[in-house]
């Protein structure tokens, strides 16, 4: 289940900074503790994050589609970061992050042929 964005469901950041500009900058400064009006923080996102992460076993293999932000928040639990350094990671479209044995590998289509 992707992030809950509650009354900013299919609004741009524009739409979203003159509609709510405090809650806009607030959480930009602290997406961890600010919530979405409705919706999530990553605080949230992660906790149901970390809990499925607990449920599957290494050894399965599955494909797993995500947007942005908890696709950030998966692969940083995974690698066991600390949770400053989650919202910097990369989110670009297209890309495909391989998660086995702790490590994890990002194969973009901004890569030349052939290298990760």
């Amino acid at each position: 289940m992707e992030h809950g964005y509650g009354l900013w469901e299919g609004l741009v950041h524009e739409e979203i900074r003159a509609l709510h500009p405090a809650v806009w900058r607030a959480r930009e400064a602290d997406r961890w503790s600010v919530t979405v009006p409705a919706g999530e923080n990553y605080t949230l996102v992660a906790k149901r994050v970390r809990s499925w992460l607990d449920e599957i076993a290494e050894s399965e293999r599955m494909i797993v589609v995500s947007h942005g932000c908890t696709g950030r928040i998966l692969r940083g639990l995974y690698a066991g970061l600390a949770k400053d350094k989650i919202p910097a990671l990369s989110e670009r479209h297209g890309d495909i992050h391989l998660l086995s044995g702790g490590r994890i590998v990002t194969y973009s289509q901004e890569d030349p042929p052939g290298e990760p």
